[in-house]
């Protein structure tokens, strides 16, 4: 699989900053109770991706 306008994909951990922003606003995230992906599974996750033909970069 290749898209043609897609050069490169870069693997972002979710991070816990803007749940402090939610309670702050009396709101709920939308997200539920993300866990922040370790190094390791984003390694993996980075491998799935370049198995499609895609350049990939952790943390960008």
């Amino acid at each position: 699989m290749k898209l043609e306008n897609i050069n490169q994909i870069d693997l972002l951990p979710y991070n816990k900053l803007a749940e402090d922003k939610y309670r702050r606003l009396n709101q709920k995230s939308q997200l539920g109770n993300l866990e922040t992906q370790s190094a390791e599974k984003l390694e993996e996750i980075k491998i799935l991706v370049e198995s499609f033909g895609f350049i990939t970069k952790i943390n960008g």
